[in-house]
Formats: C-alpha cells, sequence, structure tokens
C-alpha cells in the first residue's frame, strides 16, 4: 500500500483520489476543490464545484500568504453551499496549514477572525444543521 504520493505513480495517484472522490458522492457529498497562491504579489483564491462544474476565482489586491488565500477558498465554498442549499459537502484541499487554522482556537489569523460568515458556519456545523468535512488531498 502507498503511502506518500512521492512513492505512487501518477496512475496510482488518479486512481485513490478516484476512488475517494466516488466513495464521497456515493455518501451524498458535493465534492469542492480549493487552492490559493500568491504570484507576484497578487493574492487569489479559487473554487471548483465538481457536482455541477462551477469554477469561482477571487483576487485580492494585498499581498497576503497562501494559507490565507486558501482560507479565503474555504470561505467562498461555505457562501457557495450556504446560497445553493448545499447540506453536505467536502472540501479537498492540499492546505493542511489552512485546515489546521481553521480548526485551532490559537490560529492567528485575522481573516478567520474577522469573518463573521465563519463563525455562523461553525456554529452551524457544531449544531449538525450543515454536515462538512475538510480533506487533504493525497500527499
Amino acid at each position: 500500500m502507498v503511502t506518500k504520493k512521492s512513492e505512487a505513480s501518477k496512475d496510482v495517484v488518479v486512481q485513490l483520489a478516484a476512488e475517494k472522490m466516488n466513495k464521497l458522492q456515493d455518501a451524498g457529498y458535493d465534492i469542492f476543490f480549493t487552492d490559493g497562491s500568491v504570484i507576484n504579489n497578487l493574492t487569489g483564491a479559487a473554487f471548483v464545484h465538481v457536482n455541477t462544474n462551477t469554477t469561482k476565482s477571487f483576487f485580492v489586491e494585498k499581498k497576503l500568504s497562501s494559507m490565507t488565500a486558501e482560507i479565503i477558498a474555504f470561505l467562498q465554498v461555505i457562501v457557495y453551499s450556504e446560497e445553493h442549499n448545499i447540506r453536505k459537502l467536502a472540501i479537498l484541499t492540499d492546505s493542511l496549514s489552512g485546515m489546521q487554522a481553521l480548526s485551532s482556537k490559537n490560529h492567528k489569523n485575522y481573516i478567520i477572525d474577522n469573518l463573521a460568515i465563519q463563525e455562523l458556519t461553525l456554529m452551524k456545523l457544531l449544531t449538525g444543521q450543515r454536515e462538512m468535512l475538510f480533506m487533504k488531498e493525497l500527499d
């Protein structure tokens, strides 16, 4: 069994990812991929909603960290899912630091602190009104 992406061939990685996605879709999850990056002092974030093949991208005029860009993408997925009444979603990301920041009380990220939508959504998640699954893409 492969435990690291670096030890697997591209075909094995693609097969494992497809199997995970199929299991999530069979379980009723809407699947989102997120990405955030900083290039030439521009910060961008984006997501793809696999179920509808919808892509949304966002740009910030301020240079932020790539982790913060990922968090912006997570939050935009949450906004999109609320607007489209998506009750069960899986966010697939390569941002371990972004996922850790969202789950930490000691994250020190002003975007997490200052966005009311995050607090409201986390409250909904905790009360079971929405089921969200953060998953890290294969490493």
